[in-house]
């Protein structure tokens, strides 16, 4: 039998299972849904808030989308939705917080 050949007298050896649990593993990992995180703010803090998730996000001109709205009270507000991957998710959450957890109101779904 050659050495490449993982299955013997119709069995699967353990290599074989292994190789076949880690690759249905990561396939799991590749369709889980991406998490929206969504970032409300006064609109000056846009600047700051667009530069932000540059750094933290390469691609955050194609991951996150600004809107404003106007209050009841007449205030101008941004919100950021941002689409990313669930371990994308806890560093831009955490980078996030840190730097304007008193400026911005910062939510995710799922959570």
């Amino acid at each position: 039998m050659k050495e490449d050949m993982q299955i013997e007298d119709g069995r699967e050896t353990d290599h074989v299972r292994m190789a076949s649990s880690t690759i249905e593993n990561e396939d799991r990992l590749l369709s889980r849904p991406p998490v929206r995180i969504e970032i409300l703010s006064s609109a000056e803090n846009t600047p700051l808030l667009d530069k932000d998730l540059h750094e933290i996000l390469g691609d955050a001109s194609s991951s996150c989308e600004f809107s404003s709205y106007v209050d009841r009270n007449g205030e101008t507000f941004v919100k950021i939705e941002c689409v990313v991957s669930e371990d994308e998710k806890e560093r831009v959450w955490d980078l996030m917080r840190f730097k304007h957890k008193k400026d911005c109101v910062i939510s995710s779904e799922p959570s």
